[in-house]
């Protein structure tokens, strides 16, 4: 009689190797996020490059037409309550750079002091003679594409803002006028400053209302100190000081000086007589090592 046999129980798991398993998928998700993480921002970065870029030509291509560098407001005016704007004040040159590029503003004729208004309907529709007698509208300089800059004011602007948070919304020492902004996702994205400078000064920057230099610091700092989105979290800081508190010129020198010019006894500005562009680069903060500048 040949004997019955008994069927063969799978063994399952035990709870020791269930940890083990769940040990190593851990340590692989660990291994993993960073680099995710990393290869996102390289991502972030590699466009915000080309956004950049895509600027800076179009402020050459400008240059090549107008031979000057854009923005309609006199840089005297800006950051300053009195900008020639009919309702606009503390435009600063970021804004002025978009109003240059693509648009913004119409003249008014017999506006006096004030004599454009800005539309946030015609960004984007080209910059356009302020000249009443002779109006004139040329074409954009650039392709208006609404997620490179920052929104309209509530309750002000046109629809293709409206996906976009907005920089200057309740901010009491900014504008309406969007500002363009590298491609970094909410929260993260940061403004692209532009500084164009006073074609001969001398020194590198200076406060509204000092004689002028190449630059005003207040177009650099003015994100800093007030703006309810970015300014007064210190999330721009500017060599570990308070800019606010800055004496006029004092670290945005630093921050605005040539590189390779520091140790001269006459150090000269980055962009001399030109332009100069900012982007905050990966660890999203302005006056660190990994920011870019153009030219």
């Amino acid at each position: 009689m040949i004997p019955t046999q008994r069927p063969r129980m799978c063994r399952g798991f035990t709870l020791l190797e269930i940890l083990v398993v769940i040990g190593i998928i851990v340590l692989l998700i660990s291994i993993l996020l960073p680099v995710i993480s990393s290869v996102r921002k390289t991502a972030y970065q590699t466009r915000s490059m080309a956004l950049v870029s895509k600027i800076h030509t179009a402020i050459n291509n400008y240059y090549n037409d107008f031979k000057a560098y854009p923005g309609p407001i006199p840089n005297d005016h800006l950051n300053a309550p009195q900008s020639g704007v009919a309702g606009l004040s503390n435009v600063r040159s970021s804004e002025n750079l978009v109003l240059g590029l693509l648009g913004g503003l119409k003249a008014v004729p017999g506006g006096g002091a004030n004599s454009a208004m800005f539309v946030p309907d015609l960004v984007g529709k080209g910059p356009a003679s302020l000249n009443p007698n002779n109006p004139k509208l040329y074409n954009a300089y650039m392709d208006f594409v609404p997620s490179e800059l920052t929104a309209m004011k509530s309750g002000g602007g046109a629809a293709g803002f409206s996906a976009i948070k907005d920089l200057d919304n309740g901010g009491e020492m900014d504008s309406q006028v969007p500002e363009f902004i590298d491609s970094f996702p909410d929260p993260d994205y940061r403004p692209i400053l532009y500084l164009r400078a006073n074609i001969g000064a001398s020194g590198i920057t200076s406060g509204t209302g000092n004689a002028p230099a190449q630059y005003n610091k207040q177009d650099v700092i003015a994100y800093f100190s007030n703006h309810p989105r970015f300014e007064g979290k210190n999330d721009f800081p500017l060599y570990g000081e308070d800019p606010a508190s800055m004496a006029p010129g004092a670290n945005a020198n630093a921050f605005l000086t040539d590189p390779s010019t520091t140790k001269s006894p006459t150090p000269s500005p980055r962009g001399k007589d030109g332009f100069v562009l900012i982007q905050a680069g990966r660890d999203r903060q302005f006056a660190t090592s990994d920011d870019v500048f153009m030219p």
